[in-house]
């Protein structure tokens, strides 16, 4: 959800990764959630943190408590550990509402990098 919301707001000019230390493959809920706000992310692949050039980034966003890596000593580093969403049980609507909230929560912080 992050790369599909940072691809929103901060255009064609600049090159977007979401990775992950142990990906597998993408929730429909996520997919749902993003679709509500007009995003589709239907074309992501969930990757591994070693698919992408992490030296060449320049801005690296942190997601979970559970990820650290090098990175580029000239990248600026953010940490904004989330919640999983696709840990939570219940009802769908209850695991709906726990991806609209990570969704909900990131947006004013991706937002934030763009300014």
């Amino acid at each position: 959800m992050a790369e599909g919301l940072a691809r929103r707001m901060g255009g064609a000019t600049h090159a977007y990764y979401s990775a992950g230390t142990e990906p597998s493959v993408l929730n429909p809920l996520s997919l749902r959630a993003m679709q509500e706000v007009g995003i589709d992310i239907t074309h992501s692949t969930p990757k591994r943190l070693s698919a992408v050039p992490l030296t060449e980034i320049d801005c690296v966003v942190v997601l979970s408590d559970a990820i650290a890596f090098e990175s580029s000593p000239n990248s600026k580093q953010f940490f904004w550990p989330q919640p999983d969403p696709e840990t939570v049980n219940g009802t769908e609507q209850e695991r709906m509402d726990a991806f609209r909230k990570v969704r909900d929560g990131l947006v004013p912080r991706i937002r934030s990098l763009f300014l």
